[in-house]
């Protein structure tokens, strides 16, 4: 069962095309994961599917009640929340039951 897809998404900034036919689906279970080189789009690919940009064409599709999140590469710490002072022991131990270490980054966050 498909939860997400986009459809021919095209993203560019003047004359420059970033995103030129993307077309991709994810499934319930599937884990997905983005490689690219510097400047080629992931961030900007990533800002369009959860909703934060618009492209310039292209559809979009997400499953009724389907939550999705980004957690910018920058971004500034509120400061009325207390320093992350313990590393999450998962880190080093892969298998230490846990939280993630991005559930801890975002405690930290906000």
């Amino acid at each position: 069962m498909t939860l997400f897809s986009a459809n021919e998404i095209r993203l560019a900034y003047g004359h420059q095309t970033l995103l030129d036919g993307v077309t991709l689906a994810i499934a319930a279970g599937e884990k997905v994961g983005l490689v690219g080189r510097n400047g080629c789009g992931k961030s900007s690919l990533l800002k369009i599917l959860s909703g934060q940009d618009q492209p310039d064409s292209g559809e979009l599709s997400a499953r009724r009640g389907l939550r999705i999140g980004y957690l910018p590469q920058e971004f500034e710490r509120n400061p009325l929340s207390p320093p992350c002072m313990t590393p999450n022991p998962g880190f080093h131990d892969p298998s230490a039951k846990s939280k993630s270490l991005a559930t801890n980054a975002l405690k930290c966050l906000f």
